[in-house]
């Protein structure tokens, strides 16, 4: 703060040109003085504000995509460790590089058989378990 009422008294002595004896300010001087410093002073936090605003925006942005690749994955029933292997800030490039892992996933994943191994369903109970099945528990010879 020195430093800026030395610069401003030092503005004021070039623009008068008097000797450099001390010397008394009028009250237009003083206004002026007080004027140019209140005007940096808010451009400064003007300046402060604006970069505190655009890193607020950036850090909601960035949940914003965050919780969109989530969804996405979600819908697509697939993992969310994957939010911790892929760049979430950009939805479009998560989107893309999501679609390549599941191409590659389902055209490598075998599919199970039908057919022999499987048994048949059918709506008739085979054996033992026929409504006319009559059992008879094993006779022990004692």
């Amino acid at each position: 703060m020195d430093n800026e009422i030395k610069k401003d008294v030092e503005i004021v002595e070039q623009d008068h040109e008097q000797p450099k004896e001390e010397r008394l300010f009028t009250q237009a001087e003083v206004t002026e003085i007080v004027k140019k410093r209140l005007k940096r002073a808010e451009e400064k936090s003007t300046q402060r504000d604006d970069a505190a605003f655009q890193e607020r925006e950036m850090a909601l942005n960035k949940k914003e995509s965050y919780l969109k690749c989530k969804e996405y994955l979600l819908s697509n029933n697939m993992p969310t460790d994957l939010l911790d292997a892929f760049d979430t800030s950009d939805f479009e490039q998560f989107e893309n590089k999501i679609g390549i892992v599941q191409r590659y996933v389902k055209k490598n994943t075998p599919v199970a058989p039908l057919g022999t191994a499987e048994p048949a369903i059918t709506n008739k109970a085979p054996g033992a378990f026929s409504p006319d099945y009559k059992h008879e528990p094993k006779k022990f010879g004692y």
